[in-house]
C-alpha cells in the first residue's frame, strides 16, 4: 500500500530542514570547548636551547582541566550552527552575471 499522507515538495522540503537536517548536525558536532586545550606557552625570557628551563605543573594543569569540563558537561546553554549561504560571497562580476542571467 503507498503513503496515505501526501505531502507537497514545500512541504516535504519543510520537514527536512525542521527534523532531518538539524538532527544530521547534532550527530555530527562535537562540543570544542570539551578538548583539552593546548599546553602553556614557555614562559617569557626561554631560551630555545635550553629547555630545562621550562617548569609547569602538569597537575595544576590536569586539575584545571578536569574542572572546566566538569563545568561545562553541567552546561545547559543551546549552542547554534550557523551555515553561511554562499550566495553571500558574491564578487561584484559574479553578482552581475547573476543577475544578468
Amino acid at each position: 500500500m503507498g503513503c496515505i499522507n501526501k505531502q507537497s515538495d514545500l512541504e516535504f522540503e519543510r520537514s527536512v530542514a525542521n527534523e532531518i537536517f538539524p538532527a544530521l548536525l547534532d550527530s555530527g558536532h562535537y562540543d570544542t570547548r570539551m578538548a583539552p586545550p593546548p599546553p602553556p606557552p614557555p614562559p617569557s625570557g626561554f631560551e630555545l636551547n635550553d629547555s630545562s628551563k621550562i617548569e609547569w605543573s602538569e597537575t595544576e594543569f590536569i586539575k584545571f582541566y578536569e574542572r572546566r569540563k566538569a563545568i561545562l558537561e553541567k552546561d545547559t546553554t543551546k549552542l547554534i550552527v550557523a551555515i553561511a549561504d554562499s550566495t553571500y560571497n558574491f564578487d561584484e562580476r559574479a553578482r552581475k552575471k547573476f543577475i544578468e542571467f
